[in-house]
């Protein structure tokens, strides 16, 4: 399977698939999310989702040859990683379904993924956090809600960053080059 979104997606829908109809569905979050969202413009070689692990999905990756090593589930040969790092999305983030070639993904909505990167850069001083918020911005901006995303920026205590990328891109060419975007994302919030 060809890398990029498309393989990530395809990996993504298959793990969501392994749940029982009544069992809850783990939601993508992370880099993934990152990636599906951005079209590939960033990429991760690990699955983030927010869920429990049930004991017959347990046996389904062991079945498929996945081991677990410490908190994550890996797949040596297809050189595949799953974590789920936490039980469920943080209050006010929701989930949304999203189309990847031909699959349906439950993945973090793009407000909450966004204000995710922000909180990262802005409280860890993480750059390529900051990159990835613009990332997302630039492929998500006239698909994001606006009132969502300024709530969520507010309970996360990140307006300052979101008004720094908004400044940033307002100022900046829609395809910004990457040093202009390193530099800005360099920057102390």
């Amino acid at each position: 399977m060809p890398g990029g979104p498309r393989r990530t997606g395809a990996l993504a829908a298959w793990f969501q698939r392994l749940y029982a109809a009544h069992e809850s569905v783990p939601i993508l979050v992370g880099g993934a999310a990152v990636e599906l969202y951005t079209g590939g413009a960033y990429t991760t070689g690990d699955l983030d989702f927010v869920g429990w692990l049930p004991t017959d999905v347990e046996r389904s990756l062991r079945e498929v040859t996945f081991r677990k090593e410490g908190r994550h589930w890996i797949h040596e040969t297809g050189q595949i990683f799953i974590e789920l790092p936490g039980s469920h999305l943080e209050p006010g983030e929701t989930a949304v379904r999203i189309r990847v070639g031909s699959v349906l993904v439950r993945v973090i909505s793009p407000e909450a993924i966004l204000v995710d990167r922000l909180a990262a850069w802005q409280f860890w001083h993480s750059t390529i956090d900051a990159v990835n918020a613009f990332l997302l911005w630039r492929s998500l901006e006239r698909r994001l809600h606006r009132r969502t995303l300024i709530a969520l920026a507010k309970a996360r205590g990140v307006g300052k960053a979101l008004r720094s990328l908004r400044d940033f891109v307002a100022k900046e060419t829609v395809r910004a080059p990457i040093a202009e975007v390193e530099k800005w994302a360099e920057q102390k919030i």
